[in-house]
């Protein structure tokens, strides 16, 4: 297998309103959107990608947005690749090129009810928007997170 597993994890929170100022509906599962800051992820940024494009769920209920932190590998092209295929994927640049400045832009470009983190060399059950829009869904729950798994080589 080579490379260790990267370590899985995400950050979800709800944005509160959802866009035209109307609260999210208990009727429907809320607009995902996951934002991915990567900075010369190359290694992992397309396992992390196929990861989530073929959720199963409609595409329509969820957006991919890589924010690049100007990186220097081939990660842009492999976004650009993947995004002629996946219209629900798009990049948007990270001047600042460190984490938490792509994480904000993230949220500026965000589009849905409900934004995810995910990070660049990390990848997803084919289940994540499905069990996060469930969980949002209720008007109890604001904030979600979970247990990390990774796996460590041992020599």
């Amino acid at each position: 297998m080579g490379a260790p597993t990267p370590m899985r994890w995400a950050k979800v929170a709800r944005r509160g309103i959802a866009s035209g100022g109307v609260r999210v509906a208990e009727a429907r599962l809320p607009t995902i959107s996951v934002v991915v800051p990567a900075r010369n992820e190359e290694a992992y940024l397309r396992e992390c990608l196929s990861s989530l494009l073929p959720q199963d769920c409609s595409p329509a209920s969820y957006e991919v947005i890589v924010v690049d932190g100007m990186s220097d590998d081939a990660a842009p092209q492999i976004v650009a690749d993947l995004a002629a295929q996946h219209p629900h994927l798009r990049s948007v640049p990270n001047p600042r090129r460190i984490v938490s400045a792509g994480r904000n832009v993230g949220i500026r470009e965000a589009r849905g009810d409900v934004i995810a983190f995910v990070e660049g060399h990390a990848f997803v059950r084919p289940d994540f928007i499905t069990v996060i829009g469930r969980a949002m869904a209720d008007p109890r729950v604001h904030c979600l997170g979970r247990l990390a798994e990774q796996q460590i080589p041992v020599d």
